[in-house]
């Protein structure tokens, strides 16, 4: 998977470095590349994260100034994503079409894999995955669905359609939500902590669901 991965990156940066024109286009489909690529195309959910965060610090808009300023008014509304691990606990398990566990092992993600999975994607993803979207945010509204797609291609073996729906909208909501917050505060403190509370809390859930 090592050559697949390094030849991934050579293509994104080859690409990249060949389009600058269009390179904000091109940013927004890192995510359907790697996710295409390396979840559902090998099937590994580390290698799929892995790339993507490679494409993004590879191929980041560094005129954008990044700021990670936290206001009381940034604590507060980070707030309202807290629930999430509850909730995914509790819920979970009734609205997928298969097991959990059979869906996270499709993906190599059981024991020690899992449990690393829990501090990677619930801290740092949620840092790198900010830092890609919030320019992509400021140039069209089209980046919030483009933002909401992509999670589609993680989902749909584990949600049945109406559900998939669900998560779109929300997601679309929630990516309006980062924008109204980074405008406001300028800065992304608000939005990563709101992001760490949902994907850490999410994270959390499936492995003690599944422990």
């Amino acid at each position: 998977m090592t050559s697949e991965f390094l030849d991934f990156i050579d293509i994104i940066s080859n690409v990249y470095s060949h389009h600058p024109m269009t390179s904000f286009i091109f940013r927004a489909l890192i995510p359907y590349l790697s996710v295409g690529i390396f979840w559902c195309g090998f099937h590994s959910a580390w290698w799929a994260l892995i790339a993507y965060h490679a494409a993004i610090l590879l191929c980041r808009d560094r005129s954008y100034k990044l700021q990670f300023r936290l206001s009381r008014f940034g604590v507060l509304t980070s707030l309202i994503t807290l629930p999430s691990g509850a909730l995914t606990y509790y819920f979970l398990d009734s609205i997928t079409q298969i097991p959990i566990e059979e869906w996270l092992l499709r993906y190599d993600l059981e024991g020690w894999t899992l449990w690393l999975m829990v501090p990677y994607f619930g801290l740092l993803h949620p840092i790198i995955e900010q830092i890609h979207w919030a320019p992509l945010r400021r140039k069209s509204p089209v980046f919030h669905l483009l933002f909401a797609g992509y999670h589609l291609l993680v989902l749909f073996t584990l949600f049945h359609i109406g559900w998939l729906i669900t998560a779109f909208i929300a997601l679309v909501a929630i990516s309006y939500v980062w924008f109204i917050l980074q405008e406001k505060t300028q800065s992304l403190g608000a939005n990563t902590l709101l992001h760490i509370h949902a994907d850490f809390g999410l994270m959390l859930a499936v492995v003690l669901l599944v422990g």
